[in-house]
This record gives C-alpha cells, structure tokens and sequence, in this order.
C-alpha cells in the first residue's frame, strides 16, 4: 500500500470520506476526523496559517451572509460578537470586556462597539 492509499483508508474508516464529518462527541473533525490534541503535536506552522486563513474568510463571509445565504442586515458590533460568541442574540458581559479589550489593543475605540459594522 502507497501512503496516499493510507490517507485514502483512514478517510473511509474514520468518516466515509466525508469532509463535513464530526465525531468522538465533537473532538475530531473533518474527513480524517483529526483531534485538536493530534493537530497539536502533528500539524506544521505552515498548517495553522492555513487554518486561519480558512477560518478568517468564514467569519468574513458570516458577517455578509445568513446560514440560508442571504444577506445580512447591517449590525452593530456589539450584536454581532454577542451572535457569534453564543450563536445566537444573547448579551454576555465577560465577552464584552474581552472584545472591548481586543478593540483597544488594535487601537479602536469603545464607541464603536455600538456602531453598524461597515464593509472592508
């Protein structure tokens, strides 16, 4: 057997070489149903970049868009990170303080956490 014959059996035995799989209740993910820990110790820098690139462009695509796909109304930051923090519109007070916080260290400011989050 090949190592790409390996790669091809540990996707069909882990998730039926499904790529949207998740199993081990929610720790592996992914066609190869990789766990975090696994990435961890295995993954290469180049691997984590990747990765947030990935994860970067969903979230830039989460605030354009509804799950359905259309358009999201325009928002204010503070509900926006309240949606995405919990997944649905609930206030969090120790979120906020970690948002506010990350704005300050970029050098934004707290009133506009209040504003409409605008386009690029």
């Amino acid at each position: 057997m090949t190592r790409s014959q390996f790669v091809n059996v540990i996707a069909v035995a882990e998730s039926d070489d499904k790529v949207k799989a998740v199993g081990d209740h929610g720790l592996a993910a992914g066609r190869f149903q990789m766990h975090w820990d696994w990435r961890e110790d295995f993954w290469p820098a180049w691997a984590w970049e990747c990765l947030a690139l990935l994860d970067r462009y969903a979230l830039e695509h989460w605030l354009a868009y509804n799950r359905d796909g259309s358009p999201r109304k325009p928002a204010t930051a503070r509900a926006l990170a309240d949606l995405y923090n919990l997944g649905h519109q609930a206030p969090d007070p120790a979120y906020d303080l970690r948002v506010l916080q990350a704005m300050e260290s970029l050098g934004i400011t707290q009133d506009e956490y209040d504003k409409i989050v605008e386009g690029v």
